[in-house]
């Protein structure tokens, strides 16, 4: 029983590290995309009017 409950518990703190990883991972898409698309704070990607990014005066 020792074994099993030892294993449960690596295994939740592995789903919990991957489901860190996965967040983060998302967050820099988003950042990127952002980016990309000249709007900061923004998820999308779609691209600004023009075809490239906004330029700041």
């Amino acid at each position: 029983m020792l074994d099993y409950e030892f294993h449960r518990m690596q295994q939740e703190e592995l789903f919990r590290e991957a489901a860190e990883h996965r967040l983060v991972r998302q967050a820099l898409r988003a950042r990127r995309s952002a980016r990309r698309s000249g709007r900061p704070g923004t998820g999308h990607d779609t691209p600004s009017p023009g075809g490239g990014p906004a330029r700041r005066a």
